[in-house]
């Protein structure tokens, strides 16, 4: 089962409740971080000094990273037992299905759920990670991502702009997605990340032959015409030496008209 549909599974089983979805443990801390910034100091008395306490059993990176964060955004962190005036923040950690980083200072609790879809943070040299916009569903949210992508391979690959193939190629949804889930004033908002693994390789030789080609097109279609043109002479003056002269002027506007009715149709062949 890939990614996007175990990704889906999971998360139509937290759905229900109010927490947010993060692809992974990074962003997650960072948006909690963000949070209790914003919140924190307001919540409960000196809000800026805190003491971290870590639930048993729970993850010590992921406990560690937090701290870090907290201290980078501009707390006064110790670990450990609360001392002095510092505020307890408890924080507890969950591996079973969703990853979760919950944590509590007094009547303040805040959580978030996170997955495992590192490639979002460390996309390969060949791959394409987009980020779609906010979208009231999850429809949405796909249709603006997959959009994004569309828009950076024919950015890439102007080149191939038209092609036949490579719109086809173009247009194929990824496989792989993540489905981030955010609540906004009480309503759930969806961003869906969407990773492309394009033949990037095969498509820049596809775009260098497509690039020859239609520089060399002017020259190929000019070289056809004069041959075509040397062709017509030819048999024009024959069937007028035939004719001995006398149809000389009707031979013109007929060769001519087949000359000019030749032009276009060799000028417009794709080549």
């Amino acid at each position: 089962m890939n990614l996007a549909r175990s990704t889906a599974l999971l998360l139509l089983a937290t759905w229900a409740s109010a927490q947010d979805v993060e692809p992974t443990s990074a962003r997650a801390i960072r948006s909690l971080v963000t949070e209790l910034v914003s919140e924190l100091p307001y919540r409960v008395p000196n809000g800026e000094a805190l003491a971290i306490e870590a639930a048993p059993g729970s993850d010590t990176k992921v406990v560690e990273a937090f701290t870090a964060a907290l201290l980078a955004a501009g707390f006064r962190v110790q670990v450990g037992a609360a001392a002095g005036a510092a505020v307890p923040l408890k924080v507890s950690t969950r591996k079973a299905g969703l990853g979760t980083i919950r944590v509590e200072a007094g009547d303040f609790v805040t959580e978030r759920m996170f997955s495992h879809a590192y490639w979002v943070d460390h996309p390969s040299a060949q791959s394409i990670v987009a980020l779609g916009a906010p979208k009231a569903t999850i429809e949405e949210a796909l249709q603006s991502a997959h959009e994004k992508v569309r828009a950076e391979l024919r950015s890439r690959f102007p080149g191939l702009a038209g092609n036949a193939d490579f719109e086809r190629y173009v247009t194929k949804p990824s496989a792989t997605s993540f489905i981030a889930r955010h609540t906004v004033a009480g309503r759930p908002v969806f961003e869906a990340y969407v990773l492309a693994e394009p033949q990037l390789q095969h498509l820049e030789r596809a775009e260098r032959l497509a690039v020859r080609s239609v520089r060399r097109a002017p020259w190929v279609r000019s070289g056809m015409l004069a041959g075509a043109a040397a062709f017509l002479y030819l048999l024009y003056v024959r069937a007028d030496f035939r004719t001995r002269g006398w149809r000389t002027r009707r031979l013109r506007i007929l060769f001519g008209t087949l000359f000019v009715a030749l032009s276009v149709g060799l000028w417009s062949l794709p080549l």
